[in-house]
């Protein structure tokens, strides 16, 4: 529990709630939030509780707590005020449907309980538990006389009032000791005055009786309106109300998982508020009765903290307005874990896990990637078998690796980062959030295949690199590339090295067809300068991964060679860095970009069955249909232009494997740069080590507990010099 005083409330499941109902979207053309439907419209909500005797009905609240005494009638109310009620108005859609939204949630007097209540705590009389809330939310338009809608509040009041002040034939403690019979009950009046001057009065007999329904709430921010409870004649209790104008209101919370991911010592947490009518809001993070962390939307769990609750309190607010009484809590479902699970990766490079400042030297860029595998991935089919037999399923499920791969990011304190398989999900609720906190800029970029929801990230240290604008970070679709814009260049050098490629595609309709239509692979590409206004240019990729396909990503790597070429030259011949997972050797198609050509057929005869996949690949290998005799059955030579500059590796040792399951190893993750160019050069200066194939194969394969991926992130340290132009 929180300390007294704070909204935070608790299930029994464990799980988080709105301490009240947030709007969570927009009425359409209206720009009001509408109530989401999926959530408790009447949750219950703790809050400090006062007293007042029937001497001052009407009159403020005292700010100091009291404990409770023998008054007439205790009236609970909230903080400061009376039960509050709020008010919104939306932009003029030039339309009065659903123009003026008023919520309400009132707190009946204390000793006053729902019968509902009482058949679930198994009591007969009145308890100790604190009433329910009543709320109630009303939707009006603009235009509409006051009078009106205070009608209809009085109506829906009555009805939301009722089951509050029933028990069993009689009323509990009401003012004047008077039993009312049920059926007289059945008559209760709620009728609604307005508080002027210290006197009652209703509003179609004060100045404000003509006026329209948004005039009216406009003119009475932070005003009372009472509402007196009467059965008959008999008065019953009196419920104080404050309107107040447009408060700042929460309209939507997000956190990774929805609050129900694994909670690590040494990862962080990360949430993220979309307000309205509001400057910003204060995230206050709580474990147990403490609070550990103040006005921060990131907070990292320390050891210590294991099987301990995690809690957080929203508060919006403006200039004008404190939020106070429109806060917000939620608690994580999960506790804290007792321990950081291994990561065998970094157990292999703690030379490389040093503070930042020791890994920002000013000529040196640390570079890394890494394929994540995205959960749609992760629990593929294979020949009607999960592809990771060896893997349970809450060893892959994502609520346990992706934070951990966050960890590992954080971990080397890289100036840039290149993931794939990244999920849009997880980069939205995860990656994005946290990396900001942390004081890096990125990006993403899906996939353009259907029904495919991962793809590629780009982050960069904001300490090493200039805040970078939009504009200059952009992706390309491969396919694209090869399908739209290589048939069409202008004559030229890359015009006549193109031409093999185009008269393969004009020939291989079938292979055309499935480039163009079934292969989202993406190129992203971001325009970076340092804090010494050294230009660079940055790109991240994914090829195809069919292991029948080394053709296409050969062609995939002739495009991204085409698309960095031009980039490059509209920077200005900057030297480039390019990540990604090629799902290749460098000697197979990645060859292209560090020979400059392949050979015609280069692919191994035992890999790939050309006749077949070249002219009618497919995803399964399940057509036995005749090639066309027609078709051409070799693989051309692919050539770049002389101009296009000396690629290296970024490894100064090849490493044995970044790729291991069962049956297949291989080096597919790579970092490659252009050696030289006229305004810099880079030069690999070290890479970190890959752990020991016994490490991997101690729990079979990857993933698996300690490798939160199939493949190896890997790392290195480039040289960056500058070229002073003479």
């Amino acid at each position: 529990m929180l300390p007294k005083g704070v909204p935070m409330d608790y299930n029994q499941q464990n799980k988080p709630i709105q301490a009240r109902v947030p709007p969570s979207r927009f009425v359409q053309g209206t720009g009001i939030p509408a109530l989401n439907s999926s959530l408790d419209v009447s949750p219950e909500r703790k809050r400090e509780i006062f007293v007042l005797s029937s001497d001052h009905y009407g009159s403020v609240a005292s700010t100091s707590k009291s404990q409770p005494t023998k008054t007439p009638t205790p009236v609970l109310v909230q903080h400061e005020k009376l039960t509050t009620s709020s008010f919104e108005v939306g932009e003029d859609s030039g339309e009065d449907n659903l123009s003026v939204r008023i919520e309400l949630f009132i707190f009946p007097p204390q000793n006053y309980q729902t019968t509902r209540q009482r058949r679930h705590s198994g009591q007969q009389g009145a308890c100790d538990k604190e009433p329910a809330q009543i709320s109630l939310v009303m939707a009006r338009t603009r235009c509409e006389p006051a009078t009106q809608c205070i009608k209809r509040m009085e109506l829906s009041l009555a009805k939301k009032l009722k089951p509050v002040f029933l028990d069993e034939g009689r009323i509990s403690q009401n003012v004047r000791k008077e039993k009312v019979s049920k059926k007289g009950l059945q008559k209760l009046d709620v009728s609604a005055f307005l508080l002027q001057e210290d006197k009652l009065a209703r509003l179609e007999e004060t100045d404000m009786g003509t006026m329209t329904t948004e005039a009216f709430f406009r003119l009475r921010p932070s005003q009372s309106i009472q509402i007196i409870v009467k059965v008959d004649s008999n008065f019953v209790a009196e419920i104080p109300i404050t309107i107040e104008c447009n408060p700042p209101t929460i309209v939507s919370v997000q956190t990774f998982e929805k609050f129900h991911s694994k909670i690590f010592p040494e990862v962080p947490l990360v949430v993220e508020v979309e307000t309205i009518h509001a400057t910003g809001a204060v995230i206050d993070w709580y474990v147990g009765q403490n609070l550990v962390c103040h006005k921060s939307s990131c907070y990292t769990p320390t050891f210590g903290l294991a099987k301990k609750s995690i809690g957080i309190v929203i508060t919006p607010y403006r200039d004008d307005h404190t939020g106070r009484g429109f806060e917000e809590a939620y608690e994580f479902a999960e506790k804290v874990e007792e321990n950081l699970p291994e990561n065998a990766t970094l157990h292999a490079r703690q030379n490389w896990l040093l503070p930042l400042e020791q890994t920002m030297a000013t000529k040196e860029l640390r570079v890394m990637s890494y394929n994540v595998l995205a959960d749609q991935n992760a629990y593929s089919i294979s020949d009607g078998q999960p592809f990771f037999p060896w893997v349970s399923a809450d060893t892959l499920n994502r609520a346990r690796r992706m934070p951990l791969i966050l960890h590992e990011m954080l971990s080397y304190r890289a100036d840039l980062i290149c993931l794939q398989e990244v999920d849009e999900l997880v980069y939205e609720t995860l990656f994005r959030p946290c990396m900001r906190c942390f004081n890096y800029q990125g990006y993403y970029q899906g996939k353009k295949s259907n029904g495919t929801k991962e793809g590629c990230a780009i982050f960069f240290s904001l300490s090493k690199f200039e805040v970078t604008s939009e504009s200059n970070l952009t992706a390309f679709g491969i396919s694209e590339l090869l399908i739209k814009e290589i048939p069409y260049l202008q004559p030229g050098d890359w015009n006549d090295c193109a031409q093999p490629v185009v008269d393969l595609l004009a020939r291989t309709p079938d292979l055309k067809s499935v480039i163009q239509h079934q292969l989202g692979h993406v190129l992203q590409v971001a325009h970076l300068r340092d804090k010494r206004g050294y230009p660079l240019l940055v790109a991240n990729t994914h090829l195809f991964y069919h292991p029948a396909a080394s053709h296409i990503r050969a062609l995939q790597c002739f495009a991204i060679a085409y698309k960095l070429s031009e980039e490059q030259r509209d920077m200005g011949d900057v030297p480039f860095i390019l990540c990604g997972d090629f799902n290749s050797e460098i000697w197979n198609c990645p060859r292209l970009f560090t020979q400059h050509q392949t050979q015609r057929n280069f692919c191994i005869p035992e890999v790939t069955d050309w006749q077949k996949d070249l002219n009618t690949f497919n995803f399964f290998r399940d057509s036995e249909e005749p090639c066309s005799p027609e078709f051409h059955n070799d693989f051309p030579s692919l050539q770049l232009p002389k101009n296009f500059p000396e690629i290296i590796s970024g490894y100064p040792e090849y490493p044995e494997l970044t790729h291991y399951v069962l049956g297949f190893q291989a080096t597919l993750d790579h970092i490659l740069m252009t050696r030289s160019s006229s305004q810099g050069s880079l030069t690999p200066v070290r890479q970190a080590p890959i752990p020991s194939l016994d490490s991997i194969t101690r729990d079979v394969a990857m993933p698996s507990k300690r490798f939160p991926s199939d493949h190896i992130s890997v790392v290195s340290d480039i040289s960056w010099q500058r070229k002073i132009k003479t």
